[in-house]
């Protein structure tokens, strides 16, 4: 099962903009959590906030590939999601 991940923000606009936005921590879980569960985690555990401000959590997503996979085939040819100009020169030499 993936492990889930929430970015914790403070919930109020204002306070968050007047405080610069700042992300407080991750709640990481190895099984399936809630957003209201990792409001609760949150609110226990990040010590570094203004006390009576609530919470927000938000899904962290996957992250994207950032290219499709690497094969010699690909990078030889120059073709192919994973080919990149210099690494197909190097296997032209």
């Amino acid at each position: 099962m993936k492990a889930s991940r929430w970015n914790i923000y403070y919930s109020d606009r204002e306070l968050a903009a007047t405080m610069g936005d700042p992300l407080l921590g991750t709640v990481t879980s190895d099984k399936s959590t809630t957003k209201e569960e990792a409001e609760q985690v949150a609110d226990r555990t990040i010590t570094n906030r203004v006390t009576c401000a609530r919470l927000w959590a938000v899904a962290q997503p996957e992250p994207a590939p950032i290219c499709g996979p690497l094969t010699a085939a690909n990078l030889q040819e120059g073709t192919g999601a994973g080919a990149h100009p210099l690494a197909a020169a190097a296997f032209a030499g």
